[in-house]
């Protein structure tokens, strides 16, 4: 069984915001505070994070900057697939029965596709991953970086998208949009604009 989780770092990894709050107060047609009203502008930014996140469930990829793990029991016959859009591959590793742990290299052990949506890395040509007697749990770790790396790289269809669902949690304080049948038909169909098949 695989698990995917946010690589643990010290500090704890910043994800920008594909949108400003400035741009989401003029969306909204709220004046602009001098000085900030600091209770409103913590508001906005819960709101855009949290649809960055549903976009990013309907989208099935990254549209910030984050680093992952990636756990698996053993090396899947063929490809791993990863994240879109996949920017990086940071580290891959196993670990034998013995407890001991094998680091791969890029380009010499394994390829990366960084062209696929999701991106993947494969064995090389004529090659086969490691065979080796697996620890007992997640011998193999992938870790690798996905998302866009600026904010006018993510579709405008999404990030209008966003706005009309940030303005509807403002504007009606009510828990509607967190599962896909709660978002509204139109602010699904541009939150999913482009999104990648997940089989």
């Amino acid at each position: 069984m695989k698990s995917l989780s946010l690589t643990v770092t010290s500090p704890v990894q910043s994800l920008a915001l594909p949108l400003t709050v400035a741009e989401v107060e003029h969306f909204l047609g709220l004046v602009s505070l001098s000085p900030d009203d600091a209770e409103r502008t913590a508001l906005l930014g819960a709101l855009i994070d949290s649809a960055r996140e549903l976009a990013e469930g309907f989208q099935n990829r990254d549209l910030v900057l984050k680093q992952w793990d990636l756990r698996l029991p053993y090396f899947p016959s063929w490809w791993v697939r990863l994240r879109a859009p996949l920017v990086s591959v940071d580290l891959v590793t196993y670990m034998d029965s013995d407890g001991t742990t094998h680091t791969l290299t890029e380009n010499t052990d394994f390829i990366k596709d960084t062209d696929r949506e999701p991106g993947v890395i494969y064995p090389p040509y004529g090659a086969r991953w490691p065979t080796y007697t697996p620890w007992p749990s997640s011998s193999v770790l992938v870790r690798f970086t996905s998302g866009y790396s600026g904010d006018g790289l993510i579709p405008s269809l999404v990030k209008v998208g966003m706005k009309h669902l940030i303005a509807d949690w403002f504007q009606n304080r009510l828990p509607r949009g967190i599962s896909e049948e709660d978002v509204p038909r139109a602010i699904r169909y541009t939150l999913s604009y482009g999104a990648i098949d997940r089989a």
